[in-house]
């Protein structure tokens, strides 16, 4: 079986590290919802940022949803700066989907 996925749907990685001393914008805020990359896996979960890097090879200390905890979230582990993204937010990822489908004329 053969899978295709429309380039529009995937989420480019960041290529560089954020310095978060000489750019801190760059920097996801304590409590963020991001994804990120699982350990030892390779997929992206919906976790919360718990500390940020202070230096530039520092990693994020996230919070993974889990329901098998009672808070609903693993312990935090540590996750290098290039395997934690934005989430998407589900209402702008659709809104472009029908204005890139409008400018092509497709029907939904």
């Amino acid at each position: 079986m053969r899978y295709s996925l429309s380039r529009f749907k995937v989420i480019p990685l960041p290529k560089w590290k954020a310095n978060p001393i000489t750019n801190p914008e760059a920097i996801f805020n304590k409590g963020a919802t991001v994804l990120a990359l699982y350990p030892q896996t390779t997929c992206f979960y919906k976790a919360i940022v718990d500390e940020i890097p202070i230096h530039i090879h520092d990693e994020y200390s996230l919070y993974f949803e889990d329901s098998s905890y009672p808070e609903g979230y693993a312990p935090a582990i540590k996750i290098p700066q290039r395997y934690v993204i934005q989430c998407p937010d589900k209402e702008a990822m659709t809104s472009k989907h029908l204005d890139r489908s409008k400018k092509r004329g497709k029907k939904l």
